[in-house]
């Protein structure tokens, strides 16, 4: 079992494992890594459209208790209860609204498969194949290691916003519970 999770677990590419395989097998761990970074791109895609969706209704309840405390606040006389009940509703929904927009959106990079050329050909990669006879070799083999670099990062992105989603959700689970009891404690000590 340990040796099967070391099989399984993400490291970088080592370069010198080029040397030893034929460009088949190269241009196959290619193909999928790419199938890879595609399939990542796809299910970070997916969390953050349930990221966006749940903050739209996150925004939407808060609009709709801004307008439940005005109307309250503003009533000849107004019910207390109601009243801090919505308050404490609307600062859990502005504080999950803050969450979903600080862990899964902003500032949340994705990399994707390919890359542009001038990237691909640039003097670090260049500068060591002068006098080498395995020069597209050494080229696909600093392809493989960005590939396995990407996928990295774009697991750590997803396990994070992933995360993130599951949070908010928890919250708003919380945030629902609570608010019920705490409206049901309010109301009975009012009367």
């Amino acid at each position: 079992m340990e040796q099967e999770i070391r099989y399984l677990a993400d490291k970088p590419f080592d370069n010198n494992l080029v040397t030893e395989l034929d460009m088949e097998s190269i241009h196959s761990g290619i193909e999928h890594g790419n199938m890879y970074l595609t399939y990542q791109f796809e299910s970070i895609r997916d969390v953050r459209s349930n990221c966006r969706m749940l903050l739209s209704w996150i925004i939407g309840a808060m609009m709709a208790l801004t307008g439940c405390l005005i109307a309250t606040a503003a009533a000849d006389v107004p019910n207390i209860p109601i009243l801090i009940s919505t308050g404490y509703e609307l600062v859990f929904a502005f504080v999950i609204a803050v969450i979903i927009f600080h862990g899964a959106m902003f500032k949340r990079a994705v990399h994707l498969p390919g890359d542009t050329p001038s990237h691909f050909f640039q003097d670090e990669i260049l500068s060591p194949l002068k006098g080498r006879n395995d020069k597209a070799k050494y080229i696909i083999g600093w392809h493989l290691y960005e590939i396995q670099a990407r996928i990295m990062y774009n697991k750590k992105e997803q396990m994070h916003e992933v995360k993130v989603y599951r949070r908010a959700l928890a919250l708003c689970l919380v945030a629902l519970l609570s608010g019920a009891v705490l409206l049901t404690v309010l109301l009975l000590l009012e009367f």
